[in-house]
């Protein structure tokens, strides 16, 4: 499968974050090295689609929700077991948390939605930062 490295689009910001992100943030889909790198030390969340093997990356004061409700609209985290959201941070970028895989969250979502994780195949992810870690944790699940 061929990748389609792309920006994906603008996004006005929530009024509470305009200070930090601007007018408008940015969502890349499938980004290029030189994308990431432009999100400096600090990182960025992203949004790995197993279903269509694509990455969205965007602001780190940009919440996951947030950008859900624009690339996915009508859709929520809790419900989308081949979406796995997290941080990265330094460059090049390393996985700094899944945030499916953290201890509060496990809280949160549901047994199924763990068993269903599993299903997916999240392997294509280690073409933009290292995530055999998580991997091991989703099997594990």
């Amino acid at each position: 499968m061929k990748l389609e490295e792309a920006f994906f689009d603008y996004k006005p910001a929530p009024f509470f974050l305009k200070s930090k992100v601007g007018e408008n943030y940015e969502i890349f889909i499938n980004p290029t090295s030189k994308e990431m790198r432009e999100f400096g030390k600090e990182g960025f969340r992203f949004l790995a689609d197993a279903k269509e093997e694509k990455l969205y990356i965007f602001h780190l004061y940009i919440l996951h929700q947030l950008a859900v409700d624009h690339i996915f609209p009508g859709k929520s985290l809790y419900t989308m077991p081949w979406l796995l959201h997290g941080n990265t941070e330094g460059i090049p970028p390393k996985l700094d948390v899944v945030t499916q895989l953290t201890d509060g969250a496990k809280e949160v979502y549901s047994k199924e939605y763990y068993k269903n994780m599993k299903k997916y195949n999240w392997n294509w992810v280690n073409k933009y930062f290292d995530i055999s870690k998580a991997e091991k944790e989703i099997k594990g699940l």
